[in-house]
């Protein structure tokens, strides 16, 4: 941009002149091309803005969605392996104590711990 205003200093007259855009124009070329920068650093500050604030953020989320995915479905996996040794569990307990239905019920309480840790603690 600053060759452009050594081209006006150079030639005053003829930037100065509105017939350079037609009949209708009412601006000098110097209006215009203020203008044009004016756009141009606009778009670069969208440009940034959009990279640093959009872009780089949503590159990161969707490089982790795929382990969030997969993290979830991990969860379903435990929440329903609970419901059934829940289901077994309560199912044994109200059996007779016999000591082969005691230790069926040991195994099924250590399964569930075994499987699911942080429900024994």
């Amino acid at each position: 941009t600053v060759a452009f205003f050594k081209h006006e200093e150079e030639f005053p007259t003829l930037f100065g002149k509105t017939e350079l855009f037609g009949p209708r124009s009412g601006r000098p070329l110097s209006a215009v091309l203020s203008n044009l920068e004016q756009a141009l650093q606009v778009h670069e500050n969208f440009q940034t803005v959009n990279e640093k604030y959009f872009l780089m953020p949503l590159e990161r989320v969707c490089a982790v969605v795929p382990s969030i995915s997969s993290l979830f479905n991990e969860r379903e996996d435990l929440v329903k392996d609970l419901d059934k040794l829940k289901k077994k569990q309560q199912k044994m307990e109200t059996m007779e104590r016999t000591g082969e239905n005691l230790a069926k019920l040991s195994k099924v309480i250590e399964t569930s711990c075994i499987t699911i840790p942080y429900v024994c603690h």
